[in-house]
């Protein structure tokens, strides 16, 4: 009887510790799975806008894109490849926007109707412009760009995730896709696809 008597005993002493310790460790795993890596495909359409629009059609937008967050907070930091291609008015011709860009994306997570964040971003990237033959003097160029938009991410039961993207790239210096169009702004509207990890 003593003996069952020291065991409850040291069963009641233990217990406020291993549930503490219990404790800690959840926190500890909602802590990792907060600090998350995402990473997403997007696919939509663009084209340019402003004189080069008068030469090229809308066509396909495609990116990947890596963004790092700390969950529940309202900013996190995107690295991106983006592009655009747009056939050329009248020919079998392409001009084809492909870019790099860093951006900050600030918006909160919200749990209504489903699980979501809207955000909205801005950054800084450079593009390759490339043209094929035409009769419209369009060129190759390299350009400095700030693009900038709104989106939004749906959340799912998986580490899955989707949502839609609108930017506009603004592009402010570089050399010139051609003499009447110094720095075409473009906009594209994607949907994309992406894994937290």
């Amino acid at each position: 009887m003593k003996q069952l008597v020291l065991a409850l005993g040291a069963a009641l002493i233990l217990m406020p510790a291993l549930a503490q310790a219990q404790i800690e460790e959840e926190i500890e795993q909602i802590e990792i799975e907060e600090n998350q890596i995402q990473v997403g495909l997007n696919g939509g359409i663009g084209g340019f806008l402003g004189q080069v629009n008068d030469f090229a059609n809308t066509g396909p937008a495609y990116g990947v894109t890596a963004s790092a967050s700390e969950g529940g907070d309202l900013i996190s930091y995107e690295a991106a490849f983006m592009g655009h291609t747009n056939g050329l008015e009248n020919i079998d011709s392409n001009i084809t926007r492909n870019q790099l860009q860093a951006a900050v994306k600030v918006g909160p997570e919200l749990e209504a109707p489903v699980m979501w964040r809207p955000y909205a971003f801005g950054g800084v990237g450079a593009a390759l412009t490339t043209v094929g033959d035409n009769p419209y003097g369009l060129t190759n160029a390299v350009e400095g760009l700030v693009p900038f938009g709104v989106g939004a991410d749906f959340f799912t039961d998986s580490t899955f995730r989707v949502g839609i993207r609108g930017q506009y790239t603004w592009s402010v210096l570089g050399s010139d896709v051609a003499d009447f169009a110094e720095h075409p702004d473009a906009l594209s509207g994607t949907l994309n696809v992406s894994a937290a990890f």
